[in-house]
Protein backbone atom coordinates (compact mmCIF):
# COMPACT_ATOMS: atom_id res chain seq x y z
CA UNK A 1 0.00 0.00 0.00
CA UNK A 2 1.07 3.50 -1.07
CA UNK A 3 0.39 5.89 1.62
CA UNK A 4 -0.35 9.89 0.65
CA UNK A 5 -0.40 11.88 3.95
CA UNK A 6 -2.18 15.62 4.33
CA UNK A 7 0.30 18.07 4.04
CA UNK A 8 0.85 19.17 7.74
CA UNK A 9 2.30 15.52 7.96
CA UNK A 10 5.04 17.12 6.81
CA UNK A 11 6.49 18.51 9.79
CA UNK A 12 6.51 15.15 11.50
CA UNK A 13 8.06 13.59 8.62
CA UNK A 14 10.67 16.68 8.58
CA UNK A 15 11.15 16.95 12.24
CA UNK A 16 11.68 12.47 12.32
CA UNK A 17 13.87 12.58 9.73
CA UNK A 18 11.82 10.46 7.20
CA UNK A 19 11.95 10.59 3.04
CA UNK A 20 10.09 9.79 0.33
CA UNK A 21 10.22 6.04 -0.35
CA UNK A 22 10.55 4.72 2.75
CA UNK A 23 8.64 1.50 4.18
CA UNK A 24 8.47 -1.83 2.05
CA UNK A 25 6.61 -4.07 0.07
CA UNK A 26 3.56 -3.69 2.11
CA UNK A 27 3.56 -0.22 3.16
CA UNK A 28 5.22 2.86 1.78
CA UNK A 29 4.86 6.28 2.07
CA UNK A 30 4.67 7.55 -1.33
CA UNK A 31 4.06 11.07 -0.87
CA UNK A 32 1.62 14.07 0.32
CA UNK A 33 -1.96 15.03 -1.81
CA UNK A 34 -2.82 18.30 -1.96
CA UNK A 35 -6.08 19.84 -3.38
CA UNK A 36 -6.31 23.24 -5.14
CA UNK A 37 -9.81 23.27 -5.53
CA UNK A 38 -12.96 21.81 -6.10
CA UNK A 39 -15.20 19.62 -8.09
CA UNK A 40 -17.41 20.07 -11.18
CA UNK A 41 -20.32 18.61 -9.60
CA UNK A 42 -20.52 20.99 -6.36
CA UNK A 43 -19.28 24.53 -8.93
CA UNK A 44 -15.89 24.28 -6.63
CA UNK A 45 -13.55 23.54 -9.39
CA UNK A 46 -11.75 27.09 -9.89
CA UNK A 47 -12.52 28.27 -13.74
CA UNK A 48 -10.47 31.10 -15.50
CA UNK A 49 -14.73 32.37 -16.50
CA UNK A 50 -17.67 31.96 -14.41
CA UNK A 51 -19.78 28.58 -14.62
CA UNK A 52 -22.08 28.59 -17.73
CA UNK A 53 -25.24 27.07 -15.30
CA UNK A 54 -24.34 29.78 -12.57
CA UNK A 55 -22.42 32.65 -13.83
CA UNK A 56 -22.18 34.19 -9.91
CA UNK A 57 -19.14 31.63 -9.45
CA UNK A 58 -16.24 30.55 -11.03
CA UNK A 59 -15.54 28.15 -8.13
CA UNK A 60 -12.53 28.87 -5.80
CA UNK A 61 -9.35 27.73 -5.01
CA UNK A 62 -8.50 26.22 -1.65
CA UNK A 63 -4.78 26.76 -1.59
CA UNK A 64 -2.75 29.90 -2.02
CA UNK A 65 -0.17 29.29 -4.60
CA UNK A 66 2.00 30.57 -1.92
CA UNK A 67 1.04 27.73 0.17
CA UNK A 68 0.97 25.52 -2.62
CA UNK A 69 4.79 26.15 -3.83
CA UNK A 70 6.25 26.10 0.04
CA UNK A 71 4.62 22.23 -0.16
CA UNK A 72 6.20 21.54 -3.15
CA UNK A 73 9.45 22.96 -2.10
CA UNK A 74 9.23 20.96 1.47
CA UNK A 75 8.30 17.14 -1.05
CA UNK A 76 10.76 17.85 -3.31
CA UNK A 77 13.37 18.68 -0.46
CA UNK A 78 12.15 15.35 1.43
CA UNK A 79 12.06 13.22 -1.40
CA UNK A 80 8.44 12.84 -1.47
CA UNK A 81 6.25 12.98 -4.42
CA UNK A 82 3.28 15.62 -4.61
CA UNK A 83 -0.56 14.60 -5.93
CA UNK A 84 -2.30 17.85 -6.78
CA UNK A 85 -6.02 17.81 -7.05
CA UNK A 86 -6.83 20.12 -10.04
CA UNK A 87 -9.89 19.91 -11.69
CA UNK A 88 -10.95 23.53 -12.73
CA UNK A 89 -8.21 25.17 -15.73
CA UNK A 90 -7.68 28.09 -13.18
CA UNK A 91 -6.68 25.89 -10.42
CA UNK A 92 -4.29 23.85 -13.13
CA UNK A 93 -2.83 27.14 -14.04
CA UNK A 94 -1.53 27.48 -10.13
CA UNK A 95 0.05 24.51 -10.52
CA UNK A 96 1.89 24.64 -14.07
CA UNK A 97 2.78 28.16 -12.17
CA UNK A 98 4.17 26.33 -8.79
CA UNK A 99 5.66 23.58 -10.71
CA UNK A 100 7.20 25.32 -13.32
CA UNK A 101 8.68 27.14 -9.96
CA UNK A 102 9.90 23.79 -8.93
CA UNK A 103 11.64 22.99 -11.90
CA UNK A 104 10.84 20.34 -14.62
CA UNK A 105 13.86 18.27 -13.18
CA UNK A 106 12.66 17.71 -9.85
CA UNK A 107 8.92 17.39 -11.18
CA UNK A 108 10.07 14.85 -13.12
CA UNK A 109 12.71 12.92 -10.20
CA UNK A 110 9.90 13.23 -7.52
CA UNK A 111 7.25 12.40 -10.13
CA UNK A 112 4.35 15.09 -8.89
CA UNK A 113 1.31 14.46 -10.28
CA UNK A 114 -1.92 16.34 -11.36
CA UNK A 115 -5.04 14.70 -9.99
CA UNK A 116 -7.59 14.80 -12.54
CA UNK A 117 -7.37 17.95 -14.84
CA UNK A 118 -10.24 17.75 -15.93
CA UNK A 119 -10.62 20.94 -17.83
CA UNK A 120 -7.33 21.55 -19.56
CA UNK A 121 -7.17 24.71 -22.10
CA UNK A 122 -5.26 24.42 -25.36
CA UNK A 123 -2.50 26.81 -24.23
CA UNK A 124 -2.40 24.80 -21.37
CA UNK A 125 -1.01 21.66 -22.96
CA UNK A 126 2.48 22.54 -24.46
CA UNK A 127 2.93 23.87 -20.35
CA UNK A 128 1.84 20.59 -19.53
CA UNK A 129 4.26 18.74 -22.17
CA UNK A 130 7.14 20.92 -21.14
CA UNK A 131 7.05 20.07 -17.33
CA UNK A 132 6.33 16.42 -18.21
CA UNK A 133 4.50 16.43 -14.86
CA UNK A 134 2.03 13.38 -14.66
CA UNK A 135 -1.90 13.10 -14.71
CA UNK A 136 -3.77 11.15 -13.14
CA UNK A 137 -7.04 11.19 -14.94
CA UNK A 138 -10.42 9.27 -14.13
CA UNK A 139 -11.81 8.25 -17.34
CA UNK A 140 -15.20 7.44 -15.76
CA UNK A 141 -16.15 10.87 -15.64
CA UNK A 142 -16.48 10.98 -18.82
CA UNK A 143 -20.05 8.84 -17.84
CA UNK A 144 -20.65 10.32 -14.43
CA UNK A 145 -20.34 13.98 -15.70
CA UNK A 146 -22.86 14.01 -18.52
CA UNK A 147 -23.99 16.93 -17.71
CA UNK A 148 -20.71 18.89 -18.04
CA UNK A 149 -21.97 20.82 -21.24
CA UNK A 150 -24.67 22.68 -19.24
CA UNK A 151 -22.05 23.53 -16.38
CA UNK A 152 -18.83 24.54 -18.53
CA UNK A 153 -21.06 25.63 -21.89
CA UNK A 154 -20.40 24.10 -25.16
CA UNK A 155 -17.35 26.04 -25.69
CA UNK A 156 -15.74 24.67 -22.66
CA UNK A 157 -17.09 21.34 -22.50
CA UNK A 158 -14.66 20.39 -25.26
CA UNK A 159 -11.85 21.29 -22.92
CA UNK A 160 -12.86 18.03 -20.69
CA UNK A 161 -11.10 15.07 -20.57
CA UNK A 162 -8.99 15.45 -23.10
CA UNK A 163 -6.72 12.22 -23.03
CA UNK A 164 -6.14 12.10 -26.71
CA UNK A 165 -4.93 15.68 -26.90
CA UNK A 166 -2.91 15.20 -23.79
CA UNK A 167 -1.24 11.65 -25.46
CA UNK A 168 -0.88 13.51 -28.61
CA UNK A 169 1.64 15.78 -26.84
CA UNK A 170 3.50 13.68 -24.87
CA UNK A 171 2.04 14.00 -21.47
CA UNK A 172 2.57 11.22 -19.29
CA UNK A 173 -1.13 9.81 -18.03
CA UNK A 174 -2.10 7.50 -15.29
CA UNK A 175 -5.59 5.80 -15.11
CA UNK A 176 -7.42 6.11 -12.15
CA UNK A 177 -11.26 4.89 -10.27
Amino acid sequence: MRLYLEPKALDILEHLGIRGGIGDDIIKIQGIKVFADGSLGARTAWLSAPYFDDPSTSGKNVISKAELLNIAKRCSESYLQLAVHAIGDKALDMVLDVFEAIGHDKVNRFRFRIEHASVVRIDQIPRLSNLKAIIVAQPHFIITDWWVTKRLGPERAQWVYRCRSLIDNNIRIALST
